[in-house]
């Protein structure tokens, strides 16, 4: 049986300061992300990191709607060896707190279907399952 040792956690706002680390973290599990980031639609204050030490081990961030009253969650992202530890939960209600207190209505998060351990920690959150899109896709002989 594997032990855990204690770590100190802080989850905090993003600052102009973790840009360059979090693009490097971002980077090397999502590509594209500096493009992600430069959208005018992304909100840098509803953006949050988990730090332990000096090393990040998580993010969450929320980006405006077109929808009045409603932000939408973007990547909530724990690195793997940290997994399992209620970061990822930590993050996302962090963020749902700040758009509490920012007066917004509402917030709409979106996962891929077979990530599990997301859709338990939206179930637990209390979000409520929208109608869903099947799409399909059409490949061509050439």
């Amino acid at each position: 049986m594997q032990t855990q040792t204690r770590v100190k956690l802080k989850v905090r706002p993003f600052t102009a300061d973790d840009y360059a680390d979090i693009t490097r973290l971002h980077n090397a599990n999502f590509p594209g992300f500096r493009t992600r980031t430069s959208r005018p639609n992304l909100l840098p204050t509803g953006y949050f990191v988990a730090v332990a030490g000096d090393e990040y081990v998580g993010v969450s961030n929320l980006w405006l709607s077109p929808v009045a009253g409603e932000l939408r969650t973007g990547t909530t992202g724990v690195q793997r060896e940290w997994r399992r530890r209620g970061i990822a939960l930590a993050l996302k209600v962090r963020s749902l707190e700040f758009a509490n207190m920012q007066a917004y209505l509402r917030a709409a998060t979106a996962h891929k279907t077979n990530n599990h351990r997301m859709i338990a920690i939206n179930d637990r959150l209390g979000f409520s399952k929208q109608p869903a899109y099947v799409h399909y896709l059409k490949t061509f002989e050439t």
